[in-house]
């Protein structure tokens, strides 16, 4: 093709015709012009195509992630409600007091109420993978934003401090609460967690000692809010599911 503008454009100039030439030239010009711009339009279709496969794995990512934490949500979200049932059982007063009169060495292990509830906290862990590929790809300047990618950036904003902020704070309240155990005589015993050894003055402590109702009292207040924060957390994530299922079956 190349060869053969050449030859054109020589023979013209050989022939004297200047104005046949420049209207030539110009066609010329302007082809070559077309076809970079269309070359330019191609390399934009696939930078386009490849930026949203990749955004759509993003998406994929994210969805696992969310399915993964909802299932731990469900655990968590039992294991502390039923904490708080028996922490307001201990602030009620409700627990008879035949019941714990019961208790001995070879019935305690069983005792679901028997335990320092205040002190004992199994963390919620969500997996944020998705989302950190997430804000690489809104970091880059490339990349444009869509209706899903501000969603999901507005979910994981809001929730993700709330989660940490309520689960730091039950921690570091159970790790004051169970340095004041040190106190007593009973919390070697209690120490030992994996032999869930039965000693009489612990459960007299937890089920009677009204400094222990009002740690329960404060704990609550703060295990309340954890709650309502997972509960929040576990149903925008349902949502956000619904939204990317959508986009994906696009």
């Amino acid at each position: 093709m190349i060869r053969f503008f050449r030859k054109a454009r020589q023979k013209l100039l050989s022939q004297n015709r200047v104005s046949r030439y420049l209207t030539y030239a110009v066609g010329e010009i302007f082809l070559v012009t077309i076809g970079i711009l269309i070359a330019i339009q191609i390399n934009t279709w696939n930078e386009d195509r490849k930026e949203k496969n990749y955004l759509l794995k993003v998406y994929e990512q994210i969805r696992q992630d969310l399915q993964a934490d909802t299932v731990k949500l469900r655990i968590s979200i039992e294991d502390l409600e039923a904490k708080n049932a028996r922490i307001s059982e201990i602030i009620n007063r409700s627990i008879p007091v035949t019941y714990y009169d019961t208790l001995n060495e070879s019935n305690y292990q069983y005792c679901e109420k028997c335990r320092s509830d205040i002190t004992n906290l199994e963390s919620f862990q969500y997996l944020d993978k998705g989302y950190q590929l997430l804000k690489a790809v809104n970091t880059a300047q490339n990349f444009k934003e869509d209706s899903l990618n501000t969603a999901i950036t507005q979910f994981y904003s809001e929730y993700l401090p709330l989660v940490d902020e309520s689960q730091s704070l039950l921690i570091e309240l159970s790790k004051n609460i169970l340095a004041g155990y040190q106190d007593y005589d009973w919390f070697i015993s209690y120490a030992d967690f994996g032999k869930k050894t039965y000693n009489q003055e612990f459960i007299q402590y937890i089920f009677e000692s009204e400094k222990h109702r009002r740690a329960c009292a404060h704990y609550l207040i703060f295990s309340k809010f954890g709650l309502r924060v997972l509960h929040e957390y576990r149903d925008n994530s349902i949502q956000i599911l619904n939204l990317i299922d959508k986009k994906l079956a696009e």
